[in-house]
């Protein structure tokens, strides 16, 4: 009688160039759903495959939704458009999302 014997293959291991940051991989699909939506105002250049390209970017945003927030964010606060952003200015303005009011500098913890 013959026994079977299967083998367990170990993960693939991603190299670190492998590992995409969230707020890199967000705000370049961001810049690129921005010129794809200007390209579509400005000419009438088949807009199904833009539109399609528009949706799969959708997509691929939903799976980074704490990285949009905070460059949506951190667009408000600069009071400045998400294409003209770089991922230095997001990470200026911290990592997190944080609420946008006037008095969010003035706080601080109580000493006791």
């Amino acid at each position: 009688m013959k026994t079977r014997t299967t083998r367990r293959h170990a993960p693939p291991q991603t190299a670190p160039e492998a590992v995409i940051d969230p707020i890199i991989e967000a705000l370049a699909l961001l810049k690129r759903q921005a010129e794809i939506q200007n390209d579509l105002r400005r000419s009438r250049d088949n807009p199904l495959l833009a539109e399609r390209e528009l949706y799969l970017i959708r997509q691929q945003l939903a799976q980074y939704p704490v990285a949009v927030q905070t460059i949506t964010l951190v667009a408000a606060e600069l009071q400045r458009p998400v294409a003209t952003l770089s991922v230095r200015d997001v990470e200026t303005l911290g990592g997190l999302p944080r609420p946008l009011t006037r008095d969010s500098n003035t706080h601080t913890a109580n000493p006791r």
